[in-house]
């Protein structure tokens, strides 16, 4: 799995949370998580991918059908646990019980994240990412895996760019007036306002 680019501090937090995570979890906990899904199939492919996971990061490899293709002599194409996206459903949907489900799921996206959020920094990349990674655990409390049961990590990313920018942008358009071009003739036409002392010296003069 790739790990993403130190880019500030709070993507360094994290990077640093899932080290000690990865391998530091209690795997009574997780072995319990497919019990929590209600759709069968995402349920068995997530059971597949934790029997063969030693630690988190498997788990989050299990999600990525391009670490699928990258290593094709690990696909059993007859195994439930061969469809990425229905692990990565069946996380989404354990992580409305469970955070660490989340994190594992924030895991997954978090590089599709931070390149998403490059063409929106503005004069600080720390606060665009801070709104970009709070938008991540919004998106995957509003998922609905079935609804959306296909490419779950990009649509996973749009909804976090149009949470954390494209939405508010909207917000700001639609309060905006819009006013008559002409206003802006019959205003420049007005004279300034002046300053009260200059009006009390022409007072004083006539």
């Amino acid at each position: 799995m790739t790990t993403p680019r130190n880019h500030t501090p709070i993507v360094r937090a994290l990077d640093l949370e899932w080290a000690r995570l990865r391998r530091r979890h209690d795997r009574g906990r997780i072995e319990a998580w497919p019990g929590l899904v209600a759709d069968a199939r995402c349920a068995a492919a997530l059971r597949t991918a934790i029997d063969d996971a030693t630690d988190l990061d498997h788990v989050v490899d299990a999600t990525n059908r391009a670490d699928h293709r990258r290593n094709p002599e690990n696909v059993n194409e007859s195994s439930v646990g061969s469809d990425p996206d229905a692990v990565l459903a069946a996380l989404v949907e354990v992580a409305h019980h469970d955070g660490l489900a989340g994190r594992v799921v924030v895991q997954r996206i978090l590089p599709a994240v931070i390149t998403a959020s490059y063409r929106w920094i503005d004069d600080s990349p720390e606060r665009t990412l801070d709104h970009a990674l709070g938008a991540c655990w919004i998106a995957i409390a509003d998922f609905d895996p079935g609804r959306r049961r296909r490419n779950i990590a990009a649509s996973l990313t749009s909804d976090v760019v149009w949470i954390a920018f494209r939405r508010p942008m909207r917000r700001r358009g639609a309060g905006e007036v819009p006013v008559d071009e002409r206003a802006f003739v019959r205003r420049a036409d007005l004279a300034p306002p002046s300053h009260p002392l200059v009006d009390l010296a022409r007072t004083v003069r006539e």
